[in-house]
């Protein structure tokens, strides 16, 4: 493809020092596709990562729902994203028909795909949906203040805004918000996401499995130990990937003498 011969292009200039790969996967699978140009030293792996500093002076989930008028007594399970194919918004309009128990915020989309998704939860007569739309970064702590639980259903086939699938070789920046949050995570079980969440920090389910989805948020609904356990250590884990320990790591690995100025 034409992106393949501009890449090989940029890996045969002699004033390339490195590459920076944002997952493990991507490496993997660079290194395989161009093994004559590129080796291993010379791939540095660096997730996505967040501004922790966004999260530090969050509201309280009560302070956060008075704003937002959320009622304080209900269970909400959070989405904040696109709203496209591929990022499990059907798997979690499908569970939100099947538990009218709980409260499915979604926060995101383009206008297009806001009016698709109100319009099929028309359809479904989902009572227990709120689709608020795109909303601006700045505001989106206090929505994620006002959650009980996130959910990051990415499916094994992924869209980008661009076309392809990025399943294999993703790195959220989603993902690391969602630790930074203190609220807990339900995440799809795949590989690429295992580089980052383990069940020490999340729940993990089958992208397909919804019945594991359910029961995933049944628990946290009744055990408010486990749930505040997986969102603690998430909390933890995601001071390995600030964007300021991004650079210094990506710094680090760039030998003296190099090109980078």
């Amino acid at each position: 493809s034409l992106g393949a011969w501009y890449f090989r292009r940029i890996l045969n200039n002699c004033n390339l020092s490195k590459v920076v790969a944002i997952t493990h996967a991507l490496k993997k699978l660079l290194l395989e596709n161009f093994s004559d140009v590129l080796y291993d030293d010379r791939v540095i792996v660096a997730p996505d990562g967040v501004d922790l500093e966004r999260f530090s002076n969050r509201p309280t989930k009560a302070e956060a729902r008075l704003v937002l008028n959320l009622d304080p007594q209900d269970f909400v399970a959070g989405y904040v994203g696109h709203l496209y194919p591929g990022r499990g918004v059907e798997q979690i309009l499908d569970i939100a028909k099947r538990s009218h128990d709980i409260v499915f915020l979604f926060v995101g989309g383009t206008p297009q795909d806001i009016a698709n998704r109100k319009r099929q939860a028309a359809e479904m007569a989902l009572d227990n949906v709120r689709i608020v739309g795109f909303v601006a970064n700045s505001e989106l702590p206090t929505f994620y203040a006002a959650c009980d639980v996130l959910l990051m259903p990415y499916q094994r086939e992924v869209a980008v805004s661009g076309g392809g699938n990025t399943a294999n070789y993703m790195s959220p920046m989603k993902m690391f918000e969602y630790m930074a949050t203190g609220r807990m995570i339900i995440a799809s079980d795949m590989p690429v996401l295992r580089e980052v969440l383990n069940e020490s920090n999340a729940a993990l389910c089958a992208p397909e499995d919804i019945h594991g989805w359910r029961t995933a948020l049944k628990r946290a609904q009744t055990d408010s130990v486990w749930r505040k356990t997986l969102s603690a250590t998430a909390l933890v884990d995601v001071t390995n990937f600030t964007w300021k320990r991004r650079v210094r790591d990506i710094l680090a690995n760039i030998t003296v003498g190099s090109t980078l100025h």
